[in-house]
């Protein structure tokens, strides 16, 4: 069972994501928020996130994550996908994926991806920067960046 978080501030959005979650992938856990991030407490399996808020952005949510020690494999699903696209923060964040609104076979697909393909990077939790894992081959189990790792040896 898939834990699936939707922070999107227009409640028909969030309506139409959860009815194509539950047509599309059976039994799903599903939590929606309007503003904050992983609300369970622990990273979500994905993270369906708008990308224009009244008081902030979906990035500004993602680096609110990352700050937590989260960094959810995240679909953004939004009408201002050419704006974002070239965002800094949204170029460098490999478990990222663009989807324009209001394109649900789009959406649909790139849920049923995300949610087959591991992530590609975690956040260490000591400098809360980005770790990203160039291979299959790489150990997922060391938790801390290189920079981390030397200073703590």
């Amino acid at each position: 069972m898939f834990n699936i978080e939707i922070i999107d501030d227009d409640c028909d959005i969030v309506e139409i994501i959860v009815e194509l979650i539950n047509a599309n992938f059976g039994e799903t856990n599903i939590f929606t928020s309007n503003e904050y991030c992983c609300n369970l407490g622990r990273e979500p399996d994905l993270l369906i996130l708008d990308y224009m808020f009244k008081n902030t952005n979906g990035v500004n949510i993602l680096e609110y994550c990352n700050r937590r020690g989260h960094c959810p494999k995240t679909i953004m699903f939004t009408a201002w996908k050419e704006q974002c696209v070239f965002d800094e923060a949204v170029i460098k964040n490999p478990n990222l994926r663009i989807v324009q609104k209001p394109n649900t076979q789009e959406l649909v697909i790139a849920i049923r991806h995300m949610l087959s393909v591991p992530p590609v990077a975690t956040v260490c939790p000591c400098c809360k920067n980005l770790i990203f894992w160039l291979s299959s081959d790489d150990n997922r189990e060391t938790l801390l960046c290189e920079g981390c790792r030397e200073k703590y040896e």
